[in-house]
């Protein structure tokens, strides 16, 4: 069983990762100003796109190990899933921001702020409060750096482990106990 849940795991990790690293070609081949200015879709989509993606990979899961599996099982196939589709996908984000278009973290934090201030603006906040959204430019920025990147990796396998955990207690299915063990 380990190594179905190992081999499965690393698979749909992998293709998690390589769709993950598409999106983010795709968004930026469309530029800062695309994603900023669709930041919460983009979000959205992403969100959707990780849970649609894990009920998938843990119902495969299930199914190639006869249709039962336990919590731990569950909990192991989401969560390394997700971690080492994550890798991948910081992996790719590090070398990206940080080596061969190092400008662009800037430039996609300023466009994030200005949409931002814009929105502020148009919901009739104080100026006090768009100056306090303006100045956190080098904020947003700082989490395109290497260590940036790493930390939002660990944060999320934080997420990554609530999450699996609840998954797996959704779709555990226990053997029946009187069922016939075929060798």
């Amino acid at each position: 069983m380990e190594t179905n849940l190992t081999r499965h795991f690393i698979r749909f990790g992998i293709i998690y990762g390589l769709i993950q690293i598409i999106i983010t070609v795709a968004s930026y081949m469309a530029g800062a100003d695309f994603i900023a200015s669709n930041m919460i879709m983009f979000s959205v989509f992403m969100l959707l796109l990780t849970v649609g993606y894990t009920i998938y990979s843990i119902i495969q899961f299930r199914k190639s190990a006869g249709g039962y599996m336990t919590l731990k099982e569950g909990f192991m196939a989401t969560f390394f899933t997700l971690a080492v589709g994550g890798l991948l996908t910081t992996a790719f984000t590090i070398i990206l921001y940080n080596f061969i278009d190092k400008e662009y973290p800037q430039l996609l934090a300023e466009k994030s702020i200005e949409k931002t201030a814009e929105m502020m603006e148009s919901f009739g906040a104080s100026e006090d409060d768009i100056e306090n959204a303006l100045e956190r430019t080098d904020d947003v920025a700082e989490r395109f750096t290497v260590f940036g990147q790493i930390r939002g990796y660990l944060f999320g396998l934080i997420f990554y482990a609530i999450y699996s955990v609840i998954l797996g207690a959704i779709f555990k299915r226990a053997k029946p106990p009187f069922e016939q063990q075929v060798n």
